[in-house]
């Protein structure tokens, strides 16, 4: 039907997330999962090219990041780990960023259009990190609050105008980029959101929710 293939990648047990992995100029991509096992990387055969496991660390979300050659893995106890993917027959763990005053999270990480700025969602703040293009480090730029339960996704608005953050009882907020103010709560859903998508060219966004609606 419609020249759809669908292919068995992996079977991990109880994946929490899924990302995938395409460097510049290079033909195929690789793809990321992660489980309470650790961070399985796979070709697309679904061959496993490498596994990173830490008895210290339980890997909930994933962000590929093919510009600055990295793939961040965020942990249950408030940890982003960096894993260079240079080379991902041989990807290797490059550092570690503790989030400021997070216990729980990161749930979710999503990067702009340009890979310039990092949105990472956990617990009831979402942390705006830049990223420096020639180093790969990052840099905390704002600390956004105001939700009154755990974050579930954030996104950047097409353009990078405004950052939208969700949590667990169904909130969305948008925030000025510039000075992490919040603009806007009247969009809702009744229970959590489980995911939000932007267009990639306009101010558009869907999200989906426990309530069993989009909007």
């Amino acid at each position: 039907l419609l020249g759809v293939r669908i292919r068995l990648l992996a079977s991990v047990s109880s994946p929490s997330a899924f990302a995938e992995y395409r460097a510049w100029g290079q033909h195929h991509a690789v793809y990321a999962i992660a489980s309470a096992e650790g961070v399985g990387v796979y070709n697309h055969l679904g061959e496993r090219l490498t596994q990173h496991h830490w008895a210290q660390y339980t890997p909930i979300s994933l962000a590929a990041l093919p510009r600055h050659r990295l793939l961040l893995v965020g942990c249950w106890g408030g940890q982003i780990l960096r894993i260079d993917m240079a080379n991902p027959d041989h990807s290797y763990l490059a550092g570690v960023l503790n989030l400021p005053h997070a216990t729980v999270g990161p749930n979710s990480i999503h990067a702009s259009q340009d890979e310039a700025r990092l949105l990472v969602c956990a617990s009831r703040s979402a942390f705006v990190f830049s990223i420096n293009e020639y180093h790969h480090t990052v840099a905390l730029e704002h600390t956004l609050t105001g939700h009154e339960a755990a974050l579930t996704c954030g996104a950047f608005l097409h353009g990078g105008d405004m950052y939208i953050t969700c949590d667990s009882h169904g909130r969305i907020c948008l925030f000025n980029t510039t000075t992490g103010e919040m603009l806007d709560e009247s969009y809702q859903h009744s229970q959590q959101i489980n995911q939000i998508t932007v267009h990639p060219t306009d101010n558009t966004f869907v999200t989906v929710s426990d309530d069993r609606t989009m909007r």
